[in-house]
This record gives structure tokens, sequence and C-alpha cells, in this order.
């Protein structure tokens, strides 16, 4: 067993603008009803997401391979379990989005529900991903001498990285939303908000991952 340091970098700023870029669109321009029907909405969240992170994730593959031994320590030659990632990512999208309705019915304001929806969303995915490994599900790396190794992430790691991404949706979640009190102007404002609010937020997760020692948060290869 092995502990991996996690660190978002400055490279996390432009996975997470073209995250938002991707998915806020997408989600605001699906449909008219998309503002008044939260089903629809997570729906669509849950394709969306799925979609995006799958083929972000295949976009980054040969970097994360060819950086292997400087990300986690080990060569690789391979990644497996990335449809799984971009599922969950699916799931993730589709509780935030749920939570959140649930929140502004409530009473709750865009950076409290932000934080809210993205702590348990967050903390529930990483869970799932939890109990999946006990189904024979996670992400699997092929070593260069044949050898497999296991992703696994432990209880205190759930916790603070279901807090660190509370933090980020506290500041994205009212930019990525300044489309929906105008859907003549949605797609022009869901571009421009999905930019701003996944640069900002992943420049913030960056900042704390990297300055904030508590924060600090390793995975575990087995």
């Amino acid at each position: 067993m092995q502990k991996i340091p996690l660190r978002f970098g400055w490279r996390t700023i432009i996975f997470f603008l073209l995250l938002e870029l991707f998915t806020v669109p997408p989600v605001a321009m699906s449909n008219s009803i998309v503002i008044q029907n939260i089903w629809y909405m997570a729906i669509m969240g849950f394709i969306v997401a799925l979609i995006c992170v799958y083929f972000l994730l295949r976009l980054i593959k040969r970097f994360l391979i060819r950086n292997s031994q400087k990300i986690i320590g080990i060569e690789i030659s391979d990644i497996y379990g990335i449809w799984y990632i971009a599922l969950l990512a699916g799931i993730l999208l589709m509780i935030m989005f749920v939570v959140q309705d649930f929140l502004f019915l409530h009473g709750f304001g865009d950076f409290s529900a932000g934080f809210f929806s993205a702590f348990l969303s967050v903390g529930s995915t990483l869970l799932l991903y939890k109990l999946g490994i006990c189904g024979g599900l996670g992400i699997r790396l092929n070593g260069i001498n044949e050898s497999l190794y296991l992703l696994d992430i432990d209880w205190s790691a759930i916790i603070k990285l279901s807090f660190l991404f509370g933090i980020y949706e506290f500041v994205v979640c009212p930019i990525t939303g300044l489309w929906i009190p105008y859907p003549e102007h949605r797609f022009s404002l869901a571009v421009i908000s999905g930019i701003i609010g996944g640069a900002t937020g992943g420049a913030v997760v960056s900042f704390i991952s990297r300055f904030i020692k508590f924060m600090h948060t390793e995975l575990i290869l087995k």
C-alpha cells in the first residue's frame, strides 16, 4: 500500500474551466423547461457530466500516463475505469442539482446552497466509489512491470475533499447560475459564467490544496 499526496496545481484551473464550459451551456440550452423542472435538469446534468467528464479524462489520459512517475511516483502504462469515474460524475451532478433545488425552496441562498449541495453530492459520490471497490470497480493503474494497482480513498480524504469542493461550489454556484433569470440570453451568459466560474473555483481549489496544510489529502494505491 502506498499513499499519494493529492495536490491540485494550475492545470486544475484549466480542467474546471473546461468542465464548467462544457456542462453549463448544454444544461442551460437543453430545454426551456429546465428552469421549472428539477428532474429534467437533474437528468440532463447526469448525461452532460457523464459525457463531458469521460471525454475530458480521455483527453488527459496520455498526459497522466506520461507524467505518472512525477504525479504518483510509479510509472504506469495504462489507466482503467475512466468510464466509472464519468458515471460517478454524472451521479454527482444529478444529486447536486436535486439538493440545490431543495435548498433553494427552503430559503437557502446561492452561496450556502452551493456549499452544502457540493459537500453532500461529493461525499455521497466518493462513498459510492469506495463501495464500488468492494464490487471490483474503481480506477486501476497498470504498471510497466504488469503490476495492477487499485486507487482507493480513506475516510478522512472523503471528508476533506467533500469540504474542499463544497468551497468550490460556494464560489462557483452564484456565478454559473447567472443565466437562470435571463432565459433569452442563457447561452451567452452560460458560456461566460461557465468560464469565469470554473477558472475562479479551480484557482480556489488549487490554492487551498497547495497552501492550507490541514486540507492536504492523500489517495491510496493498493
